[in-house]
């Protein structure tokens, strides 16, 4: 059983990246380069709405 997450740069430029994660971990925070902020960012998990 496993949710797709959508992972949001908390510099506010938009950048997003997905993942597949299993539901029984924690939340997902990754320290990676956004291409927007020139920078590494730390980026948090928010869930990926179905459509």
């Amino acid at each position: 059983r496993t949710t797709i997450v959508r992972l949001v740069s908390s510099a506010g430029t938009g950048y997003f990246f997905t993942k597949i994660r299993p539901r029984q971990l924690p939340k997902l925070s990754f320290v990676k380069f956004d291409p927007k902020g020139i920078i590494n960012i730390f980026f948090k998990k928010n869930l990926f709405k179905k459509f």
